[in-house]
């Protein structure tokens, strides 16, 4: 800074300081509140003085921020976003809702254990009928960890696990070796929303606007943690009998407007056989057929999200860092939705819960780092 003031610039410079991690007496890249919480200031012509940022800040939110005070737009595949609070001293907020819902019901589907390659090896006629007849991206991506839990959390709170909270699975190349999570009073790092309680789902954004009428169907049972206490939860033994609760409150006279429905006999082939083998292949021909019911019966101005936790390797292997563990299928079809369109733009099954609550007329909550994909709607 010394620098800068004698060269006589240093009121023209915006001074961004940022750390890379914390730590602790052990070392750092454990994963916990000390190595991630870290200070986050800027200093220069027209920011705030002596004032506290209350927008979720990041360290990937430094080049973008940089690039916003020189008047340069981001790349779109950027994730990180402007800090314009330190100018405006207003709080983030994402763009409103479409003045008019795209849809009064959307069902999202997860396919646990569905990876994109074994979607293209796989006889699935209802899914590539989505696809031509719907928007959809080949190559999108888990979260990481590559586990089931941290991607359901995502795939209904529109951020990732450092959001979320809920990061269950290894990561290599951490020092802990893996991160837990098991409810909300036992995890390795609260969510960004506080402690004690879990970070606001789609259902709670719903709840809060006074529609109740949803539901979550699924098989695996550690999916009730990271619902809210008064979703309507129906946890059923068979995929079959996924489709037929789902297919069920479609049929009602109103249905539901968001069902959020998780089905796990591609997973389980997986780790029975491994994620290249005959037997994965036909379970994941087996879903399409469940795909299908859902589909045949969804109510006039319905939506249909199709997408994955996961993927994975060889005989069951899930949770490491390639591509067949994170790159997945992203399917949306429906009421409003382009057909066969491919979308141009960076896609990750966190965007489900986004375009979800986008379709259905509502704006996204500040800390959720979904993408609305608004270029799918027509």
């Amino acid at each position: 800074m010394n620098a800068y003031e004698t060269a006589g610039i240093l009121n023209e410079t915006l001074i961004l300081v940022i750390a890379d991690h914390g730590g602790q007496t052990a070392g750092h890249g454990f994963i916990n509140q000390k190595n991630v919480a870290i200070p986050w200031i800027a200093k220069g012509p027209q920011v705030n003085v002596n004032y506290e940022i209350s927008s979720y800040a990041r360290s990937m939110d430094i080049p973008a921020t940089a690039l916003y005070a020189l008047g340069v737009q981001q790349p779109p595949i950027w994730m990180g976003r402007p800090m314009s609070e330190i100018y405006t001293s207003s709080p983030y907020q994402w763009p409103a809702g479409p003045a008019a819902p795209y849809a009064s019901t959307v069902v999202t589907v997860a396919i646990s254990g569905l990876n994109a390659a074994g979607f293209q090896l796989a006889v699935a006629p209802t899914m590539k009928h989505l696809i031509k007849n719907g928007a959809y991206a080949s190559h999108a991506r888990a979260q990481m960890p590559s586990t089931t839990m941290p991607n359901i959390a995502s795939i209904i709170m529109g951020a990732g696990p450092e959001e979320t909270g809920v990061c269950q699975g290894p990561f290599p190349d951490a020092n802990s070796g893996t991160c837990y999570w098991n409810g909300v009073n036992d995890s390795a790092v609260p969510p960004i929303t506080g402690p004690g309680k879990l970070f606001p789902s789609i259902f709670e954004i719903l709840f809060q606007h006074n529609i109740q009428n949803t539901a979550a169907v699924f098989r695996y049972a550690n999916i009730t943690k990271v619902l809210e206490s008064y979703v309507p939860q129906y946890l059923v033994s068979t995929d079959a009998n996924v489709a037929t609760q789902v297919s069920n409150l479609l049929k009602q006279s109103t249905p539901p407007a968001y069902i959020f429905a998780q089905f796990w006999d591609v997973q389980s082939a997986a780790v029975n056989s491994s994620y290249d083998g005959a037997a994965y292949l036909a379970a994941i021909a087996q879903v399409d057929t469940y795909i299908a019911q859902i589909y045949n019966n969804l109510p006039n101005n319905a939506i249909l999200i199709v997408t994955s936790d996961h993927g994975g390797v060889g005989a069951g292997v899930n949770g490491d860092l390639n591509d067949r563990s994170i790159i997945i299928p992203f399917i949306a079809y429906g009421s409003n939705i382009k057909q066969n369109y491919r979308i141009p733009t960076y896609v990750r099954n966190m965007d489900a819960a986004s375009i979800s609550l986008y379709a259905l007329g509502f704006q996204q909550p500040a800390d959720w780092q979904g993408n609305y994909h608004t270029e799918i709607f027509q």
